[in-house]
């Protein structure tokens, strides 16, 4: 049986997980203290140099602990992720290939490596 496949781009992935981290952390910022919201500041900097990396592995890791850890709504347009969504929903399987602005392959991150 063939498998549902979203074709991904990783630069934009990383965008708008950026935006979307930014966003939050700016606006919650009052509710932490100040040493709170320089450790998530540090700990989005190591997430967004992981995801970014040319390393071997190092950004499929990444992108498969932030996608299992609930950030995947962050990581996709509307249509993607309505697709994956309707994917899930109708209890099918898919897996997510990612691939660099450039057409080099990041890897690939299975429906069970993924939340929201």
């Amino acid at each position: 049986m063939m498998k549902n496949t979203l074709i991904a781009n990783a630069d934009m992935m990383i965008i708008r997980y950026r935006e979307a981290m930014m966003d939050f952390l700016n606006d919650t910022q009052g509710d932490k203290s100040v040493e709170d919201f320089a450790r998530d500041l540090v700990d989005l900097s190591r997430a967004i140099q992981n995801l970014s990396s040319k390393a071997f592995n190092t950004a499929l890791i990444a992108f498969k602990d932030e996608l299992a850890a609930g950030y995947t709504m962050m990581m996709f347009d509307h249509e993607e992720f309505d697709q994956l969504e309707a994917w899930s929903a109708a209890g099918e399987d898919f897996q997510i290939a990612i691939f660099r602005e450039d057409g080099s392959p990041v890897g690939v991150v299975q429906k069970k490596e993924t939340s929201w």
